[in-house]
């Protein structure tokens, strides 16, 4: 009879235990990474008013915008952008999916995990 209560008792908690499967979002930080990117040229811009970091590239008449995801990554304070308005730079990065955005065809929006990023 105890082995019986031991029994139920175990598969109850681990019944509870199990989480449901939390579906991805589509957009921003928390969603899949669509491809890597390595070597862009871009600009790095800092928001000092809402601190978060944006990087523009241009290619011919494309200009694509990237919000950073991970503004804590250690190499942006090696970069010292705080202190400038915008820095040449090189990066690398997981690129993610962004809100639609009603703009033109020559705009690209995404969010990006930066790997690496260095001055240009």
């Amino acid at each position: 009879m105890k082995i019986k209560i031991v029994t139920i008792i175990a598969l109850a908690l681990y019944l509870c235990g199990c989480k449901k499967e939390e579906k991805q979002p589509e957009y921003g930080c928390d969603s899949p990474v669509l491809s890597t990117v390595r070597g862009v040229p871009g600009v790095l811009y800092y928001n000092k008013a809402n601190n978060n970091i944006s990087l523009v590239t241009q290619a011919g008449s494309i200009f694509g915008f990237y919000q950073v995801c991970n503004t804590e990554y250690e190499q942006f304070e090696q970069l010292n952008y705080k202190t400038q308005d915008s820095i040449p730079v090189l990066f690398d990065g997981q690129l993610k999916a962004s809100a639609p955005q009603m703009s033109p065809a020559v705009y690209t929006y995404y969010t990006i995990t930066i790997l690496s990023i260095s001055k240009r």
